[in-house]
């Protein structure tokens, strides 16, 4: 479950999210978000490039407009910031399926 807490000013918002594992994971597409991990590790992935593994003090930058996901690891939970800006709300485009998740999990293992 995504435990979410929003700060919110005329145009930016900083979001503090925890996802434990079996969270469903759903691709989004915002504006300009960045993610700062705060604790543990998970898997972020732009669509079209390889994904990657988010480890406690990463800073992640996604564009506006760049489909992509991010979530827990198979070993840890993971807790991020993420921020944003824009008055838009999040557009969420589709739900990242169990089997590409596993595929990425055994493809990042350490």
């Amino acid at each position: 479950m995504y435990n979410r807490t929003k700060a919110k000013s005329v145009e930016e918002y900083i979001e503090l999210a925890s996802a434990a594992q079996k969270t469903r994971i759903e691709i989004i597409r915002d504006l300009v978000q960045v993610l700062i991990v705060v604790k543990g590790d998970g898997y972020h992935q732009e669509k079209g490039k390889a994904a990657i593994r988010m480890k406690t003090g990463d800073v992640i930058r996604c564009e506006k407009g760049t489909e992509h996901w991010h979530a827990f690891s198979k070993e840890s939970d993971i807790t991020y910031l993420a921020l944003y800006g824009g008055t838009k709300p999040t557009t969420w485009t589709e739900v990242l399926t169990q089997e590409a998740y596993d595929a990425i999990a055994d493809q990042l293992k350490h």
